[in-house]
């Protein structure tokens, strides 16, 4: 699970997400930019359209896209919310 807090650009992600994102499980919230980075190159523009259609209608997703994990794994990635 996870939240995206739109108004500080901040993001809450859980510890399976953060595993599955590669990222330690510190407790630390992180911006939109560090999810963003690891999105795969050819998956960003989906992203971005997603978050983008959210902001009008309260939903995001469903959608699927890879990601780029640190130590070079790709993982998909299924996320549907509402905000």
């Amino acid at each position: 699970l996870w939240s995206y807090d739109l108004r500080d650009d901040l993001l809450t992600l859980d510890d399976s997400v953060l595993d599955t994102l590669g990222f330690r499980a510190d407790g630390a919230a992180r911006r939109w930019s560090a999810l963003h980075g690891v999105v795969h190159v050819e998956d960003r523009a989906l992203v971005d359209a997603a978050l983008e259609t959210s902001r009008g209608s309260g939903l995001y997703g469903p959608i699927e896209y890879r990601v780029i994990r640190p130590d070079g794994d790709e993982a998909w990635v299924y996320s549907q919310a509402r905000m």
